[in-house]
């Protein structure tokens, strides 16, 4: 993998709020950890999902995904006609895992989030949790270091950086970071 919109990992998982499971759907760039889709819902229903992928398709804006790789579990969310339809409208190839082990980034998002962010808020319902998902997906996006990236770079700051690198050079792979 050498640059961003190759490989997105996408996961659901859960959040207590006061008595009621809520869930979290995260989509994220494998290449610069970067979560460009996410969503809170009160139900498993396939809707929080296509309203976190078409999240994904507004942050990536005009970008060409036709090289970019979806993966997912087996959830009946990642199966859906609608869903898979958005998939095949942008030429997605898809992909699903057999294990928890082989969607790791979208795994290591959902514990990041819920541990390191929203249980620490007080999240009285829904409508507060989709408030406080969205301030933590900010921080974790323009602020949070990530020990993977160059300089420890915050996904966001990655990205500029990429892009920065690539239109200063006059060779295409110049800008190219290799990550483990």
């Amino acid at each position: 993998m050498n640059h961003i919109n190759q490989v997105w990992q996408t996961d659901i998982t859960y959040f207590l709020v006061k008595d009621t499971y809520c869930y979290l759907t995260f989509i994220i760039d494998v290449y610069s950890r970067r979560i460009v889709g996410y969503h809170a819902s009160d139900s498993l229903r396939a809707q929080a999902n296509i309203k976190a992928l078409k999240k994904a398709f507004k942050i990536r804006k005009s970008a060409c995904l036709q090289e970019l790789i979806h993966h997912a579990d087996r959830g009946s969310q990642y199966i859906d006609q609608d869903y898979l339809q958005l998939l095949d409208d942008k030429n997605i190839q898809k992909s699903m895992c057999l294990k928890p082990q082989q969607n790791a980034f979208a795994e290591r998002v959902n514990g990041i989030i819920k541990q390191e962010y929203l249980s620490y808020w007080r999240i009285e319902s829904v409508q507060q949790l989709k408030a406080s998902l969205a301030r933590a997906v900010r921080h974790y996006n323009h602020k949070r270091p990530h020990k993977k990236l160059p300089n420890r770079s915050p996904p966001e700051t990655f990205e500029k950086n990429l892009f920065k690198t690539k239109n200063k050079s006059s060779n295409n792979n110049s800008y190219l970071v290799y990550i483990k």
